[in-house]
């Protein structure tokens, strides 16, 4: 009897897991959608990515204490709690260009000898 017990509370448990989906877009300042961004749970490997309009849906099992990482080459990351997103409706991701400094390499190479340096 404690046996059937266990695996009636077991299997209840399993159908209780709920997937949540979560909506959103990704856009830059100036609000030109990024395709392709990366959208993912923290330390884990629940992920996605962007469609051309930089839209996504995100289905998972959701915990209390997640995080929502979204990136993007070139773009500051962006790191939110799942707990203040919203399930009901889209969220907006706005993702800030990285500056980049002029950076100047100069290299010389000797096609006899193979050598290459940098100057």
């Amino acid at each position: 009897m404690k046996h059937l017990l266990f695996i009636v509370i077991f299997c209840t448990s399993l159908l209780t897991a709920q997937i949540s989906e979560l909506t959103g877009k990704i856009i830059d300042a100036e609000g030109e959608p990024i395709y392709l961004a990366n959208v993912a749970i923290e330390k884990t490997s629940i992920g996605t990515t962007t469609n051309r309009e930089g839209e996504f849906v995100l289905k998972a099992e959701f915990d209390e204490g997640d995080n929502l990482i979204v990136s993007f080459i070139g773009f500051k990351s962006v790191r939110k709690p799942v707990s203040k997103l919203s399930f009901e409706s889209r969220n907006t991701f706005i993702l800030k260009a990285v500056m980049v400094l002029d950076t100047t390499i100069s290299a010389y190479a000797d096609l006899i000898s193979g050598e290459f340096q940098y100057q």
